[in-house]
């Protein structure tokens, strides 16, 4: 197989452009402030807008960070690789789900749902990360497709967090910021059409009471067929929130969302053992059970942040937010071919089952922030307790369970998966016999210190150390059995930064994480008894604005360790010992903000050496000792680019590079490397906004993700059209 230029082209591209002179940057202006600390206190204030021809912008680099820092604070100042997407950048490229913005993310993958996981999944450079995404903060571990429409920003932290949000955060978090009462008023309505009968609607109500209550009103519908055979879905959601500033130093921002989702689930293409890559068939045919391959989910949130300023240097807040996530599917999945030729007579086998499942989460966060002066040295010092609850039930019906299974399916021809009829599947749990039934409940009590250290002008360290205290329990509701696990961990952080200059700001930093066995919602006989792994990153960078504030370069270099990965014992398989090793090398660039007055980029690069340098296990009787972790592709490309032409006309467009990856342990199944080059035209006349969105011009054939038995197909070329009006 022949390598892509693309990631070297890419790469080029963002070198030429460090290479011109920043002309005409605007000065950003000056925000508007509320009585409040000189320093950062990301409850009371709010990020800086820029007021454009009656819309609000803003710009591809952003300087806040809301997650990196304990309390918010300036990314320069941050001791770590952090990849904030902005919402102009959402908006330009009409990314509709948390999973399209997130392709501007180098080092982040998107991946595939396994063991009755759906919903968004990522990988974070090179270590799986599907429960290790946020909101505002918050743990928001529920299995759905999380949609834009509420989204204000995406923070992506990369490496060991372990110390910011507790469990998991070994390749790193995502965590979004919701839009949010503002003190401007602001009427958006969008509709947006597209390819395969897309169609979607969204309203975003923001309007002040007064000076001390605001309301904000998020609405969403949408719908669409697929280039996929049958698949389909409906979405619609809605996020009221709420401003209320009892006085200068006290407010409350309460929100609460709704969404619910009715779709086809898409199990994409088979394997074939024989090339090692997915079957080569047109990328529509879909080998599940037609309409019946239902999904529906409903998602409930809400929360509650209360912040109390007592002085300039002294703020208390309490964060209360609770989830419920209730879901039902049927998974039909191809299962692998085994044949190098492909012929009409070639049969697909498949499995299915018949999935429920009900979550439910209590999160309470309080934080205290102190600013303190020792002498000539100045304290950034937050102590913060956290307190969690959460449940977890599934339920299963299959094809396979020894009594009353579901109907089994008959096998397909490969090139003509929707020609052998269905029977009626059940859809119902209601007087089943059930395969399995599984509860699981977890608490966490968390406790935190962290200081950032202002040693003089130039210097500052910040340091910090969590304790957390993991309790889980999985019962087996079927056999009346029950597995649990008491973990506790500390975590730290310390990172050093070096600023001898507004435009640069160099650091080192050096941090862990943890992950118990039960992080997952699982647990086992087998690791039950098992410590959590452990991870550690070493990270130095430099975040460096050499032609003016509007242009930021983010490089980094980093190696992340898991030192105790879980393996099987060699001497008796049955049991799981932390014995195994993970490591993940590389480097990565980012070039973000204005090159002139007129021309946005937003472009990243990273170049992994990821490896399983320790481990008993194997896979097909093969050690997977010295192989690559799954879904991690060697290098990872992304470049986004926009220019104003004048009179309103807005062009731009870019590429996405993902390198080849492997879907199982053995590195004997891998999807291959691809390039999708996208085009942008729009038009601004006052209120009104129209815009134009192609995907994928070539048509290159390519796959989103993978498994060790299937790959799920890439959409050719597309469009989506876009009207929008502000008012």
């Amino acid at each position: 197989m022949h390598r892509s230029v693309a990631p070297t082209a890419i790469a080029l591209a963002i070198a030429a452009a460090l290479a011109l002179p920043a002309r005409g940057v605007r000065a950003e202006p000056e925000p508007a402030q509320r009585p409040s600390s000189p320093h950062r206190r990301h409850a009371l204030d709010t990020l800086d807008t820029v007021e454009v021809e009656g819309r609000i912008r803003k710009e591809y680099k952003v300087d806040r960070t809301d997650g990196a820092l304990k309390g918010g604070g300036e990314l320069r100042d941050t001791p770590q690789s952090v990849t904030i997407v902005p919402p102009q950048l959402i908006e330009s490229q009409a990314a509709a789900t948390l999973a399209e913005a997130l392709r501007n993310v180098a080092g982040l993958t998107l991946a595939s749902g396994e063991g009755g996981f759906t919903g968004d999944s990522i990988t974070i450079r090179g270590f799986g990360a599907r429960t290790d995404q946020y909101v505002d903060g918050v743990r928001d571990s529920g299995q759905y497709i999380r949609d834009a429409y509420n989204i204000e920003r995406v923070e992506v932290l990369k490496g060991p967090s372990s110390m910011l949000f507790g469990r998991g955060g070994t390749g790193g978090v995502v965590n979004t910021i919701a839009k949010k009462p503002s003190d401007t008023a602001l009427r958006a309505l969008t509709l947006m059409a597209g390819s395969d009968d897309y169609l979607r609607g969204t309203a975003d109500l923001d309007q002040p009471v007064n000076d001390d209550v605001g309301v904000r009103l998020n609405l969403l519908w949408t719908r669409a067929d697929s280039f996929r055979d049958t698949v389909e879905y409906d979405r619609h959601a809605i996020a009221p929130s709420l401003r209320l500033e009892l006085s200068d130093d006290t407010r409350i921002d309460a929100s609460l969302s709704y969404l619910d989702h009715d779709g086809i689930l898409d199990y994409g293409l088979p394997f074939n053992t024989a090339t090692g890559e997915p079957i080569d068939v047109p990328r529509h045919l879909n080998y599940g059970a037609g309409d019946q391959s239902t999904i529906t989910y409903e998602v409930y949130e809400g929360r509650v942040a209360v912040a109390h300023r007592f002085s300039d240097s002294v703020e208390l807040r309490n964060t209360t937010a609770y989830g419920h996530f209730d879901r039902t599917y049927r998974t039909v999945r191809p299962n692998v071919v085994n044949t190098a030729v492909l012929a009409p007579t070639t049969l697909v086998s498949r499995n299915h089952n018949l999935t429920g499942g009900d979550q439910r989460g209590l999160y309470n966060l309080t934080d205290l922030e102190l600013e303190l002066e020792t002498g000539a040295i100045e304290h950034d010092l937050a102590l913060g307790v956290e307190l969690d609850w959460e449940d977890f039930s599934q339920k299963q019906r299959t094809s396979a369970q020894s009594i009353n299974p579901l109907p089994a399916l008959l096998p397909v021809p490969i090139f003509a998966p929707q020609s052998i009829p269905l029977p009626l599947l059940p859809s119902s749990f209601e007087g089943a016999t059930l395969a399995s039934y599984s509860k699981v409940d977890t608490e966490t009590q968390s406790l935190y210190v962290q200081d950032r250290i202002a040693l003089n002008d130039a210097w500052s360290v910040v340091a910090g150390l969590r304790h957390d205290r993991f309790d889980a329990e999985v019962r087996n509701m079927l056999a009346g059995s029950a597995l649990a696990t008491d973990d506790t961990m500390t975590s730290h952080r310390l990172g050093v930064v070096y600023q001898p200059s507004e435009a640069q700001s160099y650091y080192a930093s050096w941090a862990t994480s943890f992950n118990p066995s039960a992080e997952t919602f699982t647990l086992s006989a087998a690791s039950a008894a098992v410590d959590p792994e452990e991870n550690r990153i070493v990270e130095v960078g430099a975040k460096l604005t050499p032609f003016g504030d509007r242009l930021g370069i983010n490089l980094a270099a980093f190696r992340i360790e898991k030192t105790n990965a879980r393996t099987v014992d060699p001497t008796n398989t049955s049991v799981t010992i932390l014995d195994g090793e993970q490591k993940s090398d590389g480097f990565d660039v980012e070039l973000r903000g204005a090159l002139t007055e007129r021309w946005n980029v937003f472009a990243g690069y990273v170049h992994l050496d990821a490896e399983i340098t320790k481990s008993n296990d194997v896979n097909s009787g093969v050690r997977i000792e010295g192989n690559v972790p799954v879904n991690t592709p060697e290098s990872q490309a992304n470049l986004w680019t926009t220019y104003e032409l004048g009179n309103g006309f807005e062009l731009g467009g870019g590429a996405f590079h993902v390198g080849q990856r492997y879907t199982n342990t053995g590195n004997t199944l891998s999807i291959p490397e691809y390039t999708r080059v996208d085009a942008y035209l729009a038009w601004t006349r006052g209120p009104m906004r129209i815009a134009l969105n192609a995907y994928n011009l070539a048509d290159e054939e390519y796959f989103e993700f993978g498994t060790g038995v299937f790959a799920t197909p890439g959409a050719g070329r597309s469009y989506r059209v876009t009207l929008g009006y502000v008012f």
